[in-house]
Order: structure tokens, then C-alpha cells, then sequence
């Protein structure tokens, strides 16, 4: 996998419509788009737990920062090929306690790039966190008209 073929920059944020588009781009470059939707009530344990059985991490894989750095080093050190994971419904992050949202941001960049340090063109993970970001139409407006 060349690294040219590499998202580049932090974890993505777009809109839920561009889904399919991320998984042909991962078709295209013979990566495996991995769709994991964030629960409704999302907790840390939570969606680290999805993201665990999305990356076929162990059975014993305890759903905490710790444990994710640990099996992360076991995909880079026995993993070939590209994953993009994307994560669905991520505005669900936002209801969450505020910090959620941006600790994942955050680690998931972090995973990015030590998978990309460590593994070189030999495994690709990236991660798009895709959501319904703009109020829809059929939600009323919270602005006063002037």
C-alpha cells in the first residue's frame, strides 16, 4: 500500500451522506471500510468495545485506552493491508459528556499515526467520523428572526 494512497490529515468529519463515497475510496486503494456505528447513550467503553470487535481486536480486549494501545501494537506488529473505519451516527458523540467527542478525535489521531510511524506502507488505519452535523429540515429553528 503506497503512502500516497493514505488519507491524509486527522481523522475525518463528514456528513452521513458521504458514507458510500469513503467506502468506494476504501474499495479502490483494496482497503476494508469497517462501519461502526456509535450507540445512542455512547460511552468510552462503548464505542471503544465497537471499535474493538470492528478491528477483530481479542476477546480480552478491555475496552479502555490502555488495552486499545496494546492490541494496536498487535495489529501493527502481525497486521498487513488498510482499514478505514468509520464511524456512524458520531454526532451521537456531541450528547455525550462534552470531552467524548474530542478524546476521540484526539486518540484516534494518535492511533493514525503510530500505526503509520510503526508500519510504514505496510498497514493503513484511518478513521472518519461521519454524522449528522447540520440541524435538519424538519427540526425547528433555534434563531430568533430579527
Amino acid at each position: 500500500m503506497s503512502q500516497n494512497r493514505r488519507l491524509s490529515g486527522p481523522p475525518y468529519v463528514i456528513d452521513h451522506e458521504l458514507v458510500d463515497y469513503v467506502v468506494s475510496f476504501a474499495h479502490g486503494i483494496q482497503a476494508q471500510p469497517l462501519r461502526v456505528e456509535v450507540p445512542p447513550d455512547p460511552t468510552r467503553q462503548l464505542v471503544l468495545k465497537r471499535l474493538g470487535e470492528a478491528l477483530q481486536f481479542p476477546d480480552y480486549f478491555g475496552a479502555n485506552w490502555d488495552a486499545w494501545s496494546d492490541c494496536l501494537g498487535d495489529l501493527i506488529a502481525v497486521g498487513q493491508g488498510g482499514r478505514i473505519v468509520i464511524l456512524e451516527r458520531s454526532e451521537r458523540l456531541l450528547a455525550a459528556p462534552p470531552v467524548l467527542f474530542a478524546e476521540f478525535i484526539c486518540r484516534l489521531q494518535e492511533s493514525q499515526d503510530l500505526v503509520m510511524r510503526a508500519a510504514g506502507d505496510r498497514v493503513l488505519l484511518e478513521f472518519v467520523f461521519a454524522g449528522q452535523w447540520s440541524a435538519r429540515e424538519d427540526e425547528p429553528s433555534t434563531t430568533t428572526p430579527r
